[in-house]
C-alpha cells in the first residue's frame, strides 16, 4: 500500500478526528481565513456572482422566505440607498446629466451600444465610459471589468 493510499484509508477511517482537527484549525486561524476568503472573492468576483444568480433562480423559495423574514431590513435598506442615491445626483450634477444624455441617445436611435468591449473584445453587455463629462456623447464602450480598469488608470 502506497503512503497515499495509506493517507486516504486513515482519513476514512478517523472521519471524526479529521473534522476535529479542522475546527481547531478553523478556531485558530479565523483572520487567516477571512482575508484568504476576501481576497478569493475579489479574485473570483463573476464565478460567485453567476453561482448566486444560478442559485436563487433554482430556489426562490428560500429568498421568499429570506425577504419575509428581513422586511425591516430590507426597508432600512431601501431608505438608506434612496438617501445615498439622491446625495450622489446633488453632488454629481455633471455625470448624471452626461450619463443621462447617452441614455436618451440609445433610445432615440442616436448611438447603438455594441456587442461587445472595445478594449478586450468580450461579447456582452458594455457600458459607456466618459472620459470628458463635458462631452457627454463621446464614450467609451467597455466590459464590466475594462470599465474598472479605466477608472483606477485614470485616478493614478
Amino acid at each position: 500500500m502506497s503512503s497515499a493510499e495509506y493517507q486516504k484509508a486513515w482519513r476514512e477511517k478517523n472521519k471524526e478526528k479529521m473534522a476535529a482537527f479542522r475546527k481547531k484549525w478553523r478556531d485558530k486561524n479565523k483572520k487567516r481565513l477571512a482575508t484568504y476568503n476576501q481576497e478569493w472573492a475579489k479574485r473570483n468576483r463573476e464565478r460567485l456572482l453567476e453561482y448566486y444568480r444560478k442559485y436563487r433562480k433554482e430556489h426562490p423559495e428560500l429568498a421568499a422566505r429570506w425577504r419575509e423574514n428581513n422586511r425591516d431590513r430590507i426597508r432600512r435598506y431601501q431608505r438608506n440607498h434612496y438617501a445615498s442615491v439622491k446625495r450622489w445626483r446633488i453632488r454629481n450634477r455633471e455625470k448624471l446629466h452626461a450619463h443621462t444624455a447617452v441614455k436618451r441617445a440609445i433610445r432615440r436611435g442616436e448611438i447603438v451600444r455594441p456587442k461587445a468591449c472595445v478594449k478586450c473584445g468580450k461579447v456582452g453587455k458594455v457600458d459607456a465610459h466618459h472620459r470628458n463629462y463635458k462631452k457627454p456623447l463621446e464614450v467609451l464602450w467597455v466590459c464590466r471589468a475594462c470599465h474598472w480598469k479605466e477608472h483606477k488608470r485614470e485616478s493614478n
